[in-house]
């Protein structure tokens, strides 16, 4: 195999220069609206949100390579950042890094792509849209606007007091609430979602089970719920989802979660 052969004809590099070879680091800065939008599509590697008051983004990209396939591709990785004040795309393209170790490898080679960890420094009242498939990604203290899917990664929000619409096949997800929450839209296939009320919240609910297979835990039992009655569809079919609504302290921003077979949860912060 050429990639083994290329291997074979590296030489044993020490631990600080094996490091310098494996990752790739820069720092983008840019003045935008704090009633701005961002829009990410990424792949694999992990997203820190931290939002600032400040009317700029600092965007911090680290890109790291796990091994020496990796490494051939790790200045072809590109950080793709388009857009005005008003609004930025960021996307994550390995393309030109597929062509080219595809030219080294076998067909029957299927390298590790290097990861690619952002930390984004943005308006706190800017809007954030995320088309992700496998990454890890933390934001705290965000209060606009937020839609993320996720096929396979994770999401992790604390503090959040915006509007929130988040679908998964089959990642995970936690989500704290903060003391005033607008609307949020949470939906998951197989996966597992949890969201942590603080007291004094109020809220309605809408929960929504596909199959038996799907779990519902009211830690707690944080709020009440009475089950929603659903038709059966015309024609006979299958048994109608499981529904089931709710309110809690008195009401106030509509929390709706559904899944088909994954697991959902609410608790107590």
């Amino acid at each position: 195999m050429r990639v083994a052969g290329l291997v074979l004809c590296l030489i044993a590099p020490t631990a600080t220069a094996w490091a310098q070879a494996h990752v790739r680091t820069f720092t983008k800065t840019y003045a935008f609206d704090p009633d701005g939008a961002i829009e990410m599509m990424v792949y694999k590697g992990s997203i820190t949100i931290v939002p600032w008051d400040q009317a700029q983004v600092q965007i911090d990209v680290r890109i790291v390579a796990d091994d020496v396939a990796g490494a051939l591709m790790l200045w072809d990785v590109k950080v793709r950042i388009v857009g005005s004040v008003l609004d930025l795309e960021i996307e994550t393209d390995y393309r030109e890094a597929l062509r080219k170790i595809g030219d080294l490898a076998e067909a029957s080679i299927y390298p590790r792509l290097p990861r690619v960890d952002y930390v984004i420094k943005m308006p706190s009242t800017a809007r954030l849209k995320v088309e992700d498939y496998m990454s890890d990604t933390t934001i705290n203290g965000f209060y606009a606007p937020l839609e993320f899917y996720t096929y396979k990664g994770t999401l992790e929000v604390t503090d959040f007091r915006g509007v929130l619409a988040f679908d998964t096949f089959m990642g995970k997800a936690r989500i704290a609430l903060g003391v005033a929450v607008g609307d949020c839209t949470l939906q998951t296939h197989e996966g597992t979602v949890t969201v942590e009320l603080p007291d004094g919240l109020g809220l309605d609910f809408d929960i929504s089970l596909g199959t038996p297979q799907a779990v519902f835990a009211n830690e707690g039992e944080v709020v009440e719920l009475r089950p929603q009655d659903r038709a059966r569809p015309s024609g006979g079919g299958a048994k109608p989802d499981q529904a089931y609504q709710g309110t809690i302290n008195g009401g106030g921003a509509r929390l709706s979660l559904a899944t088909h077979s994954g697991s959902l949860r609410l608790r107590k912060q």
